[in-house]
Formats: C-alpha cells, structure tokens, sequence
C-alpha cells in the first residue's frame, strides 16, 4: 500500500553514490516517498530529451549512468516508474515519434 505517489515528473533529491545498484536506489527512493510497496514492483528509467527510455538493470549503478550523459539535466533524467508501467522506447523509436509529432504540426 503506497502511503503517498508523487506526481508524473515531480523532481526530487536524495543522497546517492556512485557504488549503489539500482535495488538500493530504489529503497532510497522509496523510503523518501514512504512508499511500502516492494521495491521489486518499480523499476529506475533513463528518459532522454528525444523520448528513449532504457530501463536500468539490477546490477546497474544510476549515478554512474546519469553522470555519463552530460550535466545538462534536459538531455536525461532518471524517472521512477512501476514496474509493468515502463514500457521500453528505443532510440529510432523515439525519434520517428518525435518526427511524426513534428510533421503532424506543419501546416498544410
């Protein structure tokens, strides 16, 4: 039972280093939200600016990650999300999605 879900996109800090797997973020991150539910039932996504999204792996370490993208936090963020929720979007997906979005716009 979540005792509190922050918003879609809401920002917030917590204190990480570079050695924590993504397990250990999560129960970080959890604990902040006081949330009770398993940390097995969410996942950590890298989401780039062009839509991507890659799903961080168990034995991954997100600040590493997130610092290897650049300081610029427009370009990635790292997203929280359920589990079953994070449907993966690859690269040239998320450019013909942004491609699409773009030329839908023009006018005619």
């Amino acid at each position: 039972t979540a005792v509190f879900t922050p918003a879609y996109g809401s920002v917030t800090n917590v204190r990480i280093n570079s050695c924590m797997t993504t397990p250990q973020v999560l129960r970080v991150l959890l604990n902040k939200f006081k949330i009770e539910n398993s940390p097995d039932d969410f996942a950590l996504y890298l989401v780039h600016a062009s839509g991507e999204r890659v799903k961080l792996k168990r034995t991954d370490f997100p600040l590493v990650l997130r610092v290897m993208q650049g300081p610029c936090e427009q370009v990635c963020k790292v997203f929280l999300m359920e589990e079953d929720l994070g449907e993966e979007v690859t690269y040239d997906v998320s450019h013909l999605i942004n491609f699409l979005t773009l030329y839908s716009q023009l006018p005619i």
